[in-house]
């Protein structure tokens, strides 16, 4: 999904959390999160590069790759649980 539509998706859709991988093919996904983040949407980056991310959106929940897939779910759990 392109950055556009996503921004897209998120204003059309309720969006209660969000997962992002950090890099695409096209780019980053930091004008995502910023859309997000206006909108007090919580989300985190999945990367396998945390300390870059870390630089370019400071104080973002990061997942790093490699994990676990209890890890993510332990992860969107959080996210899911502070919009109720």
């Amino acid at each position: 999904m392109s950055q556009n539509r996503a921004a897209l998706h998120i204003e059309a859709n309720n969006v209660n959390a969000a997962v992002l991988d950090y890099l695409l093919q096209a780019g980053d996904t930091l004008p995502v999160a910023r859309v997000l983040g206006e909108r007090g949407i919580p989300f985190l980056f999945q990367t396998s590069d945390p300390e870059c991310v870390a630089r370019k959106h400071a104080g973002a929940l990061i997942l790093p790759k490699p994990y676990r897939p209890d890890q993510l779910t332990s992860a969107v759990y959080s996210l899911v649980r502070e919009t109720s």
